[in-house]
C-alpha cells in the first residue's frame, strides 16, 4: 500500500561542473518532477534562476547544494509552489533579492546569503524561511504574504550599500505569521550610514495574528514598529519570550512602537542594556495589553 502524499518515483538528479547528470542548475530543474531532488555539487554557477514549475503537497521539488553552501550562485525566483531551496551560497550585485518567493507553499532552508541589498523576499502565502544565515545585507528579509514562518534564521551586520534606502533586519506586511528563534545582531552605526535600523517593521497594512517568540534582537534603533493607516486593523499580536539587547548602538528610541488601536500581548521578555526611555509606545490610539 502506498500512503497518501508519498512519491513513488522520486529521483535524485545531479548537477556538477563535470561528472553529473547535468552541468547547469536550470537543466537539472527542468528534468525534475514532484518529489525529485536536484542535488547541486560544488562550483560557481553565475546564474539567477526562475523556477516556474511546481511540486505537490508532500512531494516538493528540492533543489539542494551538496555539501551545503559549496554551490555559489546568484539566487532564485520561486514562481512555482511546493519548492524547496536548500544550502546555497548566494550573492547579488543589484537590488534584486537573493531569493524571491512569489509562489506559495515553498521552503527556503539553510542558505548563506550575503553582501547584497535584499536577501530574501517572500510575497506568496504559506511559505517557510528557516535556518538561513544572512550577512552584510541592507534590507535582509521581506515578508509580504500571509501564513508565513520565519524560524531559526541569523542576520548579522547590516550594511547600507545604497545610501538612499533604509536599513532593516526584517519587514513584514502579511498576517498570520510566526517569527520564532531568530537571531538579529552585529550591526554597527559606522556601517549603516543614514539608515534607521528596525528588527521588524510594517506600515500601511493590516496586521493580524502575528507571533514573535524566542527571538534574540540585538543592535537596533527600534525593535518592532507597527504603523498602519487609520482605517487598518492591528489585532492579535503576541510578543513573548524574546531577548532585546543593545551592544553596539548608543541609544534606542523604542522597543515596541504601535501607531494604532490594537490588541497585543507582551510577556516574559528580557530587555538588556537598551537604554530606552520607554518599552512600549502607543501613538494615535490605545492598546490592550
Amino acid at each position: 500500500m502506498i500512503g497518501f502524499g508519498l512519491s513513488i518515483n522520486a529521483r535524485t538528479i545531479t548537477v556538477a561542473p563535470s561528472g553529473g547528470d547535468y552541468t547547469s542548475i536550470s537543466s537539472g530543474i527542468n528534468a525534475a518532477s514532484a518529489g525529485d531532488t536536484v542535488k547541486v555539487f560544488p562550483g560557481t554557477y553565475n546564474v539567477r534562476i526562475t523556477v516556474s514549475k511546481s511540486g505537490s503537497a508532500g512531494n516538493l521539488i528540492t533543489i539542494k547544494a551538496e555539501p551545503e553552501r559549496e554551490a555559489k550562485m546568484n539566487g532564485f525566483i520561486l514562481q512555482g509552489s511546493y519548492l524547496r531551496v536548500e544550502g546555497f551560497d548566494i550573492t547579488v550585485s543589484d537590488l534584486s533579492a537573493g531569493i524571491s518567493v512569489p509562489g506559495s507553499h515553498n521552503e527556503v532552508i539553510n542558505n548563506y546569503i550575503h553582501d547584497l541589498y535584499n536577501a530574501i523576499s517572500v510575497s506568496g502565502d504559506y511559505n517557510q524561511v528557516k535556518g538561513n544565515y544572512i550577512y552584510r545585507a541592507q534590507s535582509a528579509i521581506g515578508l509580504s504574504g500571509d501564513y508565513w514562518l520565519l524560524e531559526n534564521n541569523e542576520v548579522e551586520r547590516l550594511i547600507q550599500h545604497y545610501g538612499d534606502r533604509d536599513v532593516d533586519y526584517a519587514r513584514f506586511f502579511g498576517s498570520h505569521g510566526i517569527a520564532r528563534g531568530n537571531f538579529f545582531h552585529g550591526s554597527l552605526t559606522s556601517e549603516i550610514g543614514t539608515g534607521h535600523v528596525d528588527c521588524f517593521q510594517t506600515f500601511f497594512t493590516n496586521v493580524v495574528d502575528v507571533v514573535f517568540e524566542n527571538n534574540r534582537f540585538y543592535d537596533f534603533h527600534q525593535a518592532i514598529i507597527i504603523e498602519p493607516r487609520s482605517n487598518q486593523r492591528v489585532d492579535s499580536i503576541v510578543v513573548r519570550n524574546n531577548i532585546f539587547g543593545v551592544f553596539t548602538f548608543p541609544s534606542v528610541a523604542w522597543l515596541l512602537l504601535v501607531k494604532s488601536n490594537c490588541t497585543i500581548d507582551i510577556y516574559n521578555n528580557i530587555f538588556y542594556n537598551t537604554g530606552s526611555d520607554a518599552i512600549i509606545g502607543i501613538w494615535n490610539g490605545s492598546c490592550l495589553l
